[in-house]
C-alpha cells in the first residue's frame, strides 16, 4: 500500500490571479509572455507548451465548473500541469501530465466533481471512504466503456496522490482511495493492449492509392511549378497585398511602361496559340477575367474602359479561355499521353499542391512505418544518402518514449537515435516536398508562403503549424475521390481506388498495412517499382528503424499471424492426407498437430507474447519455394539470421542447401518442384545451350527428380 506524505513534506507556494498558468512548463521557441493564461482566466490556452506541430490546439475550459468547485479545480490542474506527483502511485503516471492529455482528465474529474455537488459535498475534505465506495459502486453501475471507468477512478487516485500540494480544504482522506487498489481490480477487469487494434488497409483499396501516389510524384515538376506561379501572382494586383511601388507605378505619369508590356504579353500569346485568361458567364457567354490581368502585371486599377492597356487586350482578336490558366506548361504522362489536355489553372494550383501533398504522405506514411506525428513534423533536409551501404535514411523527432531523468514526457520530444532506413520512393517524395514550399517543415497546415497563412499561429518554426492526423487524412480522402474522377474522365476504371471496407483511412492504419504486406508481400503490390521482397530485407538493416521504434511490433504481430494462418493449412492438409517427405518430414507432422492443438483459438493480448510466441520451437516452420525449411538451428547448413543466443532466429531461404536436414517436402512443395522440373528439361534438350550451363542444369533435374521419386515412393 501507498503511504500518504505529511503536508509538512511538501511545501508549496499557491498561484495568485496573476500567477502564469505554464510557470514551470517549457514552452516553444518564441512564445512572448504576453498573451499566455494566467490563473484567473476561466479558458487556460496550454497550446505554447506543445512542440508537436501537428498537434491542435489545447486548453482547459473551466467555465462550465459551477462557481462552488471551479477555483478548487482549477487550483488542483494548476499543480497539475506545473508539479510532479508528490506521492507516486502503483500503476498510474503520476508525472506531470502532457498539456494534450490535461482536457481528458479535467473531462473525468467533473465526473467525481459533480457527483459530490450532487451530494452536497463541496470541499474535498468532506469526503470519506463511505463517499469513495459508493462513487466506486455508481462508476461500476454506469454504461461507461471499461476504459472510461478505469480513467474516472484513475483520476481521482490522482487528486488524492496530490493531496500535500493542496490547501487543507482540498485534501482527500489521508489513506489511499480504495486501500491503493488499482483501477483494473477494482472493477475486475484490465484493460488489453490497443496496439494491433488498428485496421488494416484492404490489398485493393491499398494497391491502387499507392499507384496514383507514386504518379503524383510523377506529376510533381507540373504541380509545383504551377503554384510557384500561383504565389508569386496571388501576391499581386487588385485586392491584394501589393508591391511598395505599386502606387508609385500606378500614379499618372507613370504608367507609360504598362502598355508596351501588354502588347508584348498579346504577341507571345498569339505566338504560341494562347487565350486570354477568362471566366464563363451564367448564359454561357466569356468575359475576361481582369482581376488576373491585374495580378499579371502587378497593376491594378488600369485595366477599365477608356484606358489604353485595356483597350489593348478587348482589340486584340484573342479568344478568351474558360479559365484562369497558368503559364506552366504540361510534361507529365500517364499511358504516354499527357496528364492534362489543358494548363492548370490559377485555382487548381493549391488545390493540386494539396494533393501532392497527401500523395507525398501516403509514400512516405507506408513505406517507412512511421508514427502519423513522426511524419508530420519532419523537416527540411531530413533524408541522406549512406554512400557505403547505399541506403536511404531518415531523420526526425520521437515523442512516444521522450522522457527525461525522472521520467516525465520531454514536451519537446528526443531526436530518433537511430534513422528511418528506407527506400528511394520516400526520399523523392521529402526532395517534392521540400521543392513545393519553403516552410521548415514538410507538412505544413497552409503551403502559401510565410506571410500569407492567415488564422493563429503556432510561435514555433517560423509560426507555422503543422497538418493534423485530421487534416492529413481528409486531404488523402481528397486525393482518393480526385483520381476517381480522373478515372472517370479518361476511361480509366480499372485504376480507380475502391472504398476501404474498414471505412476511413486514417494515418495509423498504414504503419499496421505495412507490417502486414512485408510479412506476406504480395506481387506487384507496389506498383511494379518497389518490390516487398526487398523491404523485407532491410527489417534486418534498420527498416523503420529499431525495436525501440514500435513498428517491429506490429510486425512481429503480423508474423505471428502469418505463421498461425501457414499452420493451419498444414494441419488441414495432413488430415485430408497430405503426404510429407525428406529428412525432417517426422518432425514437420509432429510440430504442426502439437502446434494446432496447442495455439489454436488462442488470443494475443500485447504485441510482447507475439515476440515470446514467434520464439515456440513448435512455430518455426518456413515454406519456401518448392521445399519446407522445419528449423533447428542445431541442424541448419544457411546462414541464419538474428543475434546467436536469440529464439527468434531465422533462416536465409535464399542459401537453402539441399544436403540440410531441416528439409520436408508437401505434396505442394512437390507440384513445385515438378515445374521446376519440366522447365530444366527444356533448358537441358537444347542443343545450342553453352555445355557448362547444360551440365550444371542437368545436375540440377537430378537432384529434383530424385526427391520427387522419393516422395512419391513414399505413398
Amino acid at each position: 500500500m501507498t503511504t500518504a506524505l505529511r503536508a509538512a513534506d511538501c511545501e508549496c507556494v499557491q498561484p495568485t490571479d496573476t500567477t502564469p498558468v505554464l510557470l514551470h512548463r517549457a514552452l516553444v521557441p518564441g512564445t512572448t509572455t504576453q498573451g499566455l493564461s494566467v490563473f484567473a482566466d476561466d479558458v487556460w490556452n496550454l497550446t505554447p507548451a506543445v512542440f508537436e506541430v501537428h498537434a491542435k490546439a489545447v486548453s482547459l475550459n473551466f467555465a462550465t465548473q459551477t462557481e462552488t468547485s471551479r477555483n478548487i479545480v482549477k487550483l488542483y490542474f494548476w499543480h497539475l500541469i506545473n508539479h510532479a506527483s508528490p506521492n507516486p502511485l502503483r500503476r498510474a503516471n503520476t508525472g506531470r501530465l502532457a498539456p494534450v492529455s490535461l482536457p481528458a482528465a479535467l473531462r473525468q474529474l467533473t465526473v467525481f466533481v459533480s457527483w459530490l455537488e450532487a451530494r452536497n459535498v463541496h470541499d474535498f475534505d468532506q469526503v470519506g471512504q463511505a463517499h469513495l465506495d459508493r462513487f466506486l459502486d455508481d462508476v461500476r453501475d454506469t454504461e461507461h466503456s471499461i476504459d472510461t471507468k478505469q480513467s474516472i477512478l484513475t483520476e481521482v487516485r490522482r487528486l488524492w496522490s496530490y493531496r500535500a500540494l493542496l490547501p487543507d480544504s482540498m485534501r482527500l482522506p489521508p489513506e489511499p482511495p480504495w486501500d491503493g487498489d488499482d483501477p483494473a481490480d477494482l472493477l475486475g477487469s484490465r484493460r488489453t493492449s490497443r496496439e494491433n487494434a488498428t485496421a488494416r488497409i484492404h490489398p485493393d483499396t491499398l494497391q491502387p492509392l499507392l499507384m496514383w501516389s507514386l504518379r503524383f510524384l510523377d506529376f510533381a515538376e507540373d504541380i509545383t511549378a504551377a503554384f510557384a506561379e500561383y504565389e508569386r501572382l496571388m501576391l499581386r494586383g487588385h485586392g491584394s497585398h501589393r508591391r511598395p511601388d505599386a502606387d508609385r507605378r500606378d500614379s499618372p505619369g507613370t504608367v507609360g511602361w504598362l502598355c508596351p508590356a501588354v502588347e508584348d504579353w498579346l504577341a507571345t500569346l498569339r505566338s504560341r496559340g494562347g487565350m486570354l485568361p477568362g471566366h464563363e458567364l451564367p448564359d454561357g457567354s466569356r468575359q475576361v477575367a481582369w482581376d488576373h490581368v491585374s495580378r499579371i502585371f502587378d497593376c491594378a486599377n488600369n485595366f477599365r474602359p477608356g484606358r489604353r492597356a485595356y483597350d489593348l487586350i478587348v482589340d486584340s482578336g484573342l479568344p478568351i479561355a474558360p479559365g484562369v490558366w497558368l503559364d506552366t506548361p504540361i510534361t507529365a504522362r500517364v499511358h504516354g499521353r499527357p496528364w492534362r489536355s489543358e494548363p492548370i489553372s490559377y485555382r487548381e494550383a493549391p488545390k493540386l499542391a494539396r494533393l501532392l501533398q497527401a500523395a507525398a504522405s501516403v509514400v512516405i506514411l507506408y513505406l517507412t512505418g512511421m508514427r502519423p506525428g513522426e511524419m508530420l513534423n519532419l523537416e527540411r533536409g531530413c533524408v541522406t544518402y549512406d554512400q557505403a551501404t547505399k541506403l536511404w535514411q531518415i531523420t526526425g523527432q520521437q515523442w512516444k518514449g521522450a522522457v527525461d531523468e525522472n521520467g516525465e514526457k520531454r514536451p519537446e520530444g528526443t531526436p530518433r537515435p537511430d534513422p528511418w532506413t528506407t527506400v528511394e520512393a520516400v526520399a523523392r517524395a521529402v526532395e517534392v516536398m521540400e521543392r513545393l514550399h519553403r516552410h521548415p517543415i514538410l507538412f505544413p497546415s497552409q503551403l502559401r508562403a510565410h506571410g500569407q497563412n492567415r488564422g493563429p499561429r503556432r510561435p514555433d518554426r517560423q509560426q507555422i503549424k503543422g497538418c493534423t492526423d485530421t487534416s492529413a487524412a481528409n486531404a488523402i480522402e481528397w486525393l482518393i475521390t480526385w483520381c476517381n474522377d480522373y478515372c472517370d474522365q479518361h476511361g480509366l476504371d480499372s485504376e480507380r481506388i475502391p472504398a476501404d471496407p474498414r471505412g476511413r483511412l486514417t494515418l495509423r492504419r498504414f504503419r499496421r498495412t505495412l507490417a502486414w504486406h512485408i510479412v506476406r508481400r504480395p506481387r506487384g503490390l507496389i506498383a511494379g517499382a518497389i518490390q516487398y521482397g526487398h523491404l523485407h530485407v532491410k527489417i534486418t538493416l534498420g527498416y523503420a528503424g529499431t525495436y525501440e521504434s514500435g513498428f517491429l511490433d506490429d510486425y512481429a504481430f503480423e508474423d505471428w499471424l502469418l505463421r498461425l494462418e501457414q499452420l493451419e493449412a498444414h494441419e488441414e492438409r495432413l488430415v485430408e492426407g497430405e503426404h510429407v517427405s525428406g529428412p525432417a518430414a517426422e518432425t514437420f507432422r509432429h510440430r504442426v498437430h502439437a502446434a494446432h492443438a496447442k495455439f489454436a483459438g488462442r488470443v494475443l493480448t500485447s504485441t510482447r507474447q507475439a515476440h515470446d510466441l514467434l520464439g515456440n520451437p513448435l512455430l518455426q516452420i518456413f515454406p519456401g519455394r518448392g521445399m519446407t525449411c522445419v528449423l533447428d538451428t542445431n541442424k541448419a547448413l544457411c546462414q541464419l539470421t538474428g543475434p546467436a543466443n536469440s529464439t527468434r532466429r531465422t533462416p536465409d531461404q535464399d542459401d537453402c542447401r539441399p544436403k540440410c536436414q531441416n528439409l520436408a517436402f508437401t505434396d505442394g512443395d512437390i507440384a513445385a518442384l515438378q515445374g521446376r522440373a519440366d522447365r530444366l528439361r527444356e533448358i537441358v534438350s537444347d542443343p545450342l545451350a553453352p555445355s557448362l550451363r547444360t551440365a550444371r542444369d542437368r545436375h540440377e533435374l537430378d537432384r529434383v527428380e530424385k526427391i520427387i521419386r522419393h516422395h512419391q515412393a513414399g505413398r
